[in-house]
């Protein structure tokens, strides 16, 4: 994809509401929806980015380390989660990337970096590298949503993000309407942590319409998992609720599970563990992908 682009003010994922108590224990903090701002000042007409979306984000909260606990470098995480609107019924998915860096407060006061710009810290950033780097940044990410779509069975778009040097292109197409329909999802996956047995018993309560609670501590396994069972009913479609990850942060959100209608609903392993309150109805089964276990509470 070739071309200039002009972009507005720097793209912004500033932070979130941290809270730690005095005594240095790691408390769940509240993700800050103020501190999302999209690349585009502007919404797309067809779908507005609802504030909630920073829940999905960060759905286990987030944690403010006091003085006395130190950790290591966390790995990065990428998972998808889904937006349904109410009165449509329409459902857009989405693509998180946490990653993790170990921040310096007297570095940060002092120095501007790409990472300070792109994350707030210094809004008003007066070097011109700086900003010729953060613009190329989103120069590529208006490119890939800039990218067309191929005509299925037809076209196929070749896109170079790098130099062919250093990275292939990517292919992108789509197969003929004929064909079965494409499975976006690891079909593989919930059969590589269940096993068949294991896995046949979880597809026999989703087509018994039971409601059916999913669980694990890996964000990426439990999102493609759900959507993958979901994948598997074909050629019959889920008629009831799907909701791929459930954030454990957002307020009342245990409410949902008490819902008189069938539903799958991913959760963090958390969860319940921060519900304590909340009790579990007994026509709930529960999949543990951490420990291959199926059953009701």
């Amino acid at each position: 994809v070739g071309g200039e682009a002009s972009l507005p003010a720097p793209a912004r994922l500033r932070g979130f509401d941290r809270r730690a108590s005095s005594a240095g224990e790691a408390d769940l903090g509240q993700p800050d929806s103020r501190y999302f701002a999209p690349i585009s000042p502007t919404d797309h007409r067809d779908f507005s980015l609802p504030p909630d979306v920073a829940f999905f984000c960060q759905p286990e909260g987030c944690l403010a380390l006091g003085r006395r606990r130190r950790t290591g470098v966390r790995d990065s995480s990428t998972f998808v989660f889904t937006l349904t609107e109410k009165d449509s019924g329409l459902v857009r998915y989405g693509i998180c990337l946490n990653f993790y860096r170990t921040i310096d407060k007297r570095w940060v006061a002092a120095e501007e970096t790409v990472w300070s710009v792109l994350t707030g810290l210094h809004p008003d950033c007066s070097s011109a590298m700086i900003l010729r780097d953060v613009r190329e940044i989103e120069t590529w990410i208006l490119r890939l949503l800039s990218a067309p779509v191929p005509v299925p069975g037809r076209t196929k778009l070749q896109l170079t993000v790098l130099p062919e040097s250093d990275y292939p292109p990517l292919l992108f197409a789509l197969p003929d309407r004929s064909r079965l329909s494409l499975a976006d999802f690891p079909l593989h996956l919930p059969l590589e942590l269940l096993g068949v047995d294991t896995c046949l018993q979880v597809l026999t309560c989703i087509l018994l319409e039971n409601k059916v609670l999913i669980q694990s501590r890996d964000e990426n396994a439990l999102t493609m998992s759900v959507l993958a069972f979901v994948a598997m009913l074909y050629p019959m479609q889920y008629m009831f609720p799907v909701i791929p990850l459930l954030p454990t942060c957002m307020a009342s959100a245990e409410q949902l599970l008490l819902a008189p209608t069938p539903y799958i609903i991913g959760v963090p392993a958390s969860f319940l563990l921060y519900k304590k309150n909340f009790c579990l109805p007994s026509d709930v089964w529960l999949v543990d992908l951490d420990a291959n276990k199926v059953g009701v509470r």
